[in-house]
């Protein structure tokens, strides 16, 4: 994840029936997020849309100490 998905980590995404998503946009608050997402489901009624929140990767905010410790 680089700094600028960092910035912005509410997502709308679309829901499709593959089980992949494809991210429609990226907001900064939640709000907007929502607003954006009003809009989308008026002009798209038929399509399924999700706000998440994007954490990142939780394998990035874990220290190396703890892999040493666990090894002794």
């Amino acid at each position: 994840m680089n700094y600028q998905d960092k910035l912005s980590p509410w997502k709308i995404v679309r829901l499709q029936s593959n089980l992949q998503n494809v991210i429609v946009g990226r907001f900064r608050r939640r709000g907007d997020a929502e607003g954006h997402l009003h809009i989308l489901k008026r002009m798209m009624p038929d399509l399924q849309f999700a706000i998440v929140f994007d954490v990142g990767h939780a394998e990035e905010s874990i220290p190396s100490v703890f892999t040493t410790e666990a090894e002794n």
